[in-house]
């Protein structure tokens, strides 16, 4: 249901760097609607983490689809700036906009429109479609880079993804966060291949630190 809001962000917004971050996420890792895509886990105790990797990624507008207090915090402790969701119960103090919900109430795909709406984005098609990977795609090998997020800046996985841009190549790119309560993996996008040569690890080190790289 998400998805003609994705593609709406996407083409409005093209110079824009977006993380997408839910259950779902991972199901859009290749059809190019983000630039990074962060699994977001089904337990309670596992999520507690995720909003270092959030934190990480340095956004400054958080587009909250789902309706819960739980989104609105993990995008406060992020630090998003202005955080755009639906007035729902007591959530509403932490939005920067809280958009009221329609009456009556939409389809989910035109109420998250809505939402993106807010951005200045103009709806394309609404008819959720994913792209699926042709048979004779090629087998990349992943680059696998690590990221200890309780000490890293704000914003450090925007600076990484401008690194990847200046190094174009085949292999997809994965970071290995630690976080508060374990680890979680964030994708970047199909935009973001890398050729992984001796150079771009010694920025990559740079940037993330030593153990980035083993």
């Amino acid at each position: 249901m998400a998805v003609p809001a994705l593609r709406a962000l996407r083409a409005g917004l093209p110079a824009a760097r977006i993380l997408l971050a839910g259950p779902w996420a991972a199901i859009l890792a290749e059809d190019g609607l983000g630039d990074a895509v962060l699994e977001y886990p089904r337990a309670w105790r596992d999520r507690l983490g995720t909003a270092d990797a959030l934190r990480a990624f340095g956004a400054d507008t958080a587009v909250l689809l789902p309706n819960s207090l739980e989104a609105a915090l993990g995008a406060l402790y992020a630090g998003a700036r202005r955080r755009v969701g639906f007035a729902v119960g007591a959530r509403v103090a932490l939005l920067s906009e809280a958009v009221p919900l329609p009456e009556p109430r939409l389809h989910q795909v035109d109420e998250y429109l809505l939402l993106v709406a807010r951005l200045g984005v103009a709806a394309g098609a609404t008819a959720p479609r994913l792209r699926a990977p042709g048979p004779d795609a090629p087998e990349r090998r992943e680059v696998l880079l690590r990221l200890d997020a309780r000490a890293a800046p704000a914003g450090v996985i925007g600076e990484l993804s401008r690194l990847v841009r200046d190094y174009p190549g085949d292999a997809p790119v994965l970071i290995e966060i630690e976080s508060s309560v374990g680890q979680r993996t964030l994708a970047l996008g199909p935009e973001y291949r890398v050729q992984a040569d001796s150079d771009f690890l010694a920025e990559a080190k740079a940037l993330l630190g030593e153990a980035a790289v083993t």
